[in-house]
């Protein structure tokens, strides 16, 4: 923006009598700007009132085109507090008797108080060898756990925790929790049902022992039905025997297969885990080779550090070309003296006897000697990082190849299950002896463990019975609800039941061969609120259109500019502007066409079993012209609708027929809507001028927006010329002044005027 310095001669102000000029040339920028600011307001009052005509459009009248939104089914239980029902449309009308003989139950154990070696409150980080009066041994402590139908099984140690197991329970699909105030454990399933209960079971002697001191050990779960009492029973008079058993019961199997499955998603993980790693390793060693080895270099060549290095007897000093063949004991002992010696020039420099130059001398060693102890840190943090990672990797090399054997031999049959694979020599002869190498590893883990299982399963119904279970513990066992509907006996893993188009929720037992009733009836009622929510979504739309277009006219009222509002308080503003707002779609004809076209489908006759019928044989109508209020003669009342002050006692003519001749009711309703739904779709189809699913021209408006904005720059364009066009006019008369002033002053000179 140029700076302009006017009136210096003729004492005028130019600024103001410039932009008074102005002014009164850029009447036709305000008008452009109040019409771009109203075509706005009515774009915001068509697209409000859009909205809801294609919600009216699509979420009712789509649905009440077709039968299904007219056959509502409605069902009442005799007793409610026994029963409660959601009926579907495809329900059988009759009267069913329900008993309910059982409800579902989920798993539940709360675990004994626990007890702790030093008599203290146990506490989330309690081992689990401080368990028990005298401690215990948990150490290989294994234990089964049974849910859904899937057997995990979990180890734990002496230095594992309550909160170990805890975390072990809930990781395996249970809800586990410790309450240290109340020192008990708490175990439940996340569903209800018998399938969906738990059961927990010792493999070993451990395991025993650390489900006893940790209060999970019940009557319950060693019980003559217990998990641990089948497996008690394979127990035979050698493990040979028993392992027969196993075998035979299709247990060796199902734990091979499981055994199986471990370890592909064990060497799995640990494939992907290396992969990570050697990445990062290589980076690691990227990073070093780009960053740090020619740092280290100078480190271990610098002649001031070798001869520290030298003085403290670090010898073979030299670099390393990598972070492999790194020394980290070396690393760590040159680090030592660098940072003794820095700190011996923090005492010579805080001597107070050193000259200028030696502390300068000093300064520049110690910055050296830190940009070194740097670089030492940096590269024994790489390798501390790096080694941790190359031993990772070779545990997990380790570990695939414990698994080798199963990984290479096994294979999936169709039934998903993991089987022995079959190779072939040269000859196309099975190699039988790797097969059974194979197998007779995964049998003898196989067989060792649960052999193990069933020992402990043994000592475990001994626990039992010898009272040595966790006295204060208690067990309810998962059950599945069960009723007798019709005799038909129904089980449920939980409350609900889906009964031939029922959904049944049981919240209490009958008593003995008491039964409840069941009434599925036509919901007269149901389909009386379908209809009377479609009349009051029509209505709200009409009434709302009838406003807009009735709308009383705002002649003389403009939106205002900004020096307007600055002569305006903020609620004459907000006066003013409503004022305009609300006679923005006055007689607007897009809307007069919306709102004929719907008035004229709701007058309309439709044809049904030979008769001519409209709304008003069905008790529904207009309350006339001069009853109604002011744009509500358009709405729909229905006669003796309880909810409508207005025709309340009037005679409910639609109720009466939903009641005696419901295929008509949906039959003239379903017509109506469609009808009234397919005026709209022709309303909203997509034109040069307007939008799909819009009834107003919406891009024609958007155009018009727009042509104002380069309007109203070309305008403010002209205004900026004009503007600098005054300028120039009134600087050439400065100009002229001035000279007419030193013109003036030399002829006075000249006749000796001073």
């Amino acid at each position: 923006m140029p700076i302009r310095v006017t009136g210096m001669n003729s004492g005028l102000d130019t600024d103001s009598i410039i932009q008074e000029l102005v002014k009164a040339s850029s009447e036709k920028k305000i008008k452009l700007e109040k019409a771009q600011t109203k075509l706005s307001w009515k774009q915001d009052a068509w697209k409000g009132l859009n909205t809801k005509i294609h919600s009216f459009f699509k979420k009712t009248l789509d649905s009440l085109r077709f039968t299904a939104a007219y056959k509502k089914k409605a069902t009442a239980v005799s007793d409610d507090k026994i029963a409660s029902v959601i009926t579907g449309d495809n329900a059988v009308n009759g009267t069913q008797k329900l008993q309910v003989q059982e409800l579902a139950e989920s798993g539940y154990l709360t675990g004994g108080k626990l007890i702790t070696k030093d008599g203290k409150k146990a506490t989330a980080k309690t081992k689990l060898s401080d368990l028990g009066a005298g401690g215990i041994n948990a150490d290989g402590s294994s234990i089964s756990v049974t849910s859904g139908g899937k057997t995990k099984y979990l180890t734990f140690s002496n230095d594992s925790t309550i909160e170990d197991v805890v975390n072990k329970l809930s990781q395996i699909g249970l809800t586990a929790s410790f309450d240290a105030g109340n020192q008990r454990i708490f175990v439940s399933t996340q569903k209800s049902g018998k399938e969906n209960d738990f059961s927990i079971t010792a493999n070993n002697t451990a395991g025993l022992d650390a489900l006893a001191n940790l209060g999970l050990l019940t009557a319950a779960e060693s019980g003559a039905d217990s998990e641990a009492a089948r497996w008690a029973a394979y127990q035979g008079s050698t493990d040979d025997d028993t392992l027969a058993a196993l075998t035979a019961a299709g247990e060796v199997a199902k734990r091979e297969n499981e055994i199986a499955k471990e370890y592909f998603a064990d060497s799995k993980n640990r494939i992907k885990e290396n992969t990570t790693l050697r990445k990062k390793i290589a980076d690691l060693e990227k990073n070093y080779e780009d960053n740090f080895k020619d740092q280290t270099k100078e480190i271990f060549t610098d002649s001031y550090n070798l001869q520290l290095f030298a003085d403290k007897g670090l010898t073979d000093t030299g670099s390393y070309e990598s972070l492999a063949d790194m020394d980290t004991a070396k690393m760590a002992e040159a680090e030592e003296i660098l940072v003794n010696q820095y700190n011996d020039l923090v005492d010579q420099a805080g001597s107070g006897t050193l000259t200028p130059d030696e502390m300068s001398a000093i300064e520049e060693q110690k910055i050296n000697l830190r940009n070194s102890i740097n670089k030492l840190q940096s590269a024994a943090r790489m390798k501390t990082d790096y080694q941790a990672m190359v031993d990772q990797a070779a545990a997990n090399e380790t570990k695939l190849a414990d698994n080798a054997t199963y990984i290479n031999e096994l294979e999936l049959d169709a039934d998903g299950n993991y089987k022995i694979r079959t190779e072939t020599d040269a000859d196309g002869n099975e190699k039988e002896a790797t097969k059974a190498t194979a197998a007779q590893k995964l049998t003898d883990k196989t067989g060792d463990e649960l052999v193990q299982k069933v020992n402990a399963a043994a000592s475990m119904n001994s626990y039992s019975v010898a009272g040595t279970a966790s006295a204060t513990a208690k067990r309810i066992q998962g059950q599945n609800a069960k009723i007798l509907l019709n005799n038909a006996e129904y089980e449920s893993s939980s409350n609900n039941f889906n009964i031939n188009g029922l959904t049944i929720t049981v919240k209490d037992k009958t008593e003995g061969d008491q039964s409840v009733n069941v009434v599925t009836s036509d919901d007269v009622d149901g389909v009386y609120q379908v209809i009377k929510d479609f009349l009051k979504g029509y209505n709200e739309i009409i009434k709302e259109m009838d406003s807009l277009y009735n709308a009383s006219s705002s002649k003389g009222y403009e939106p205002l500019s900004s020096e307007e509002k600055e002569a305006m308080t903020e609620d004459e503003i907000k006066e003013w502007e409503k004022k305009v707002k609300d006679s923005l779609l006055r007689r607007d004809s897009t809307l007069g066409t919306v709102i004929n076209s719907m008035k004229n489908v709701m007058i309309s006759s439709f044809t049904i079993g030979g008769k001519s019928l409209t709304l008003s044989d069905f008790g529904i109508g207009t309350l006339g012209y001069f009853n109604a209020a002011e744009n509500e003669k358009g709405m729909y009342h229905i006669n003796g609708d309880k909810d409508d002050t207005d025709t309340a006692g009037e005679k409910d003519v639609l109720k009466g027929l939903i009641a005696s001749d419901p295929d008509q009711v949906t039959e003239f309703f379903k017509q109506l809507t469609g009808k009234l739904y397919d005026e709209l779709d022709s309303q909203m189809k997509s034109t040069d001028f307007r939008s799909v699913y819009h009834v107003y021209d919406d891009k024609k408006m958007k155009k018009e927006y727009d042509d104002y904005t380069k309007k109203i720059k070309t305008a403010e364009q002209k205004l900026k010329d004009l503007e600098d066009k005054y300028y120039k006019q009134f600087s050439a008369m400065e100009v002229a002044l001035a000279k007419l002033q030193n013109g003036s002053s030399a002829i006075t000179s000249m006749l000796g005027g001073g």
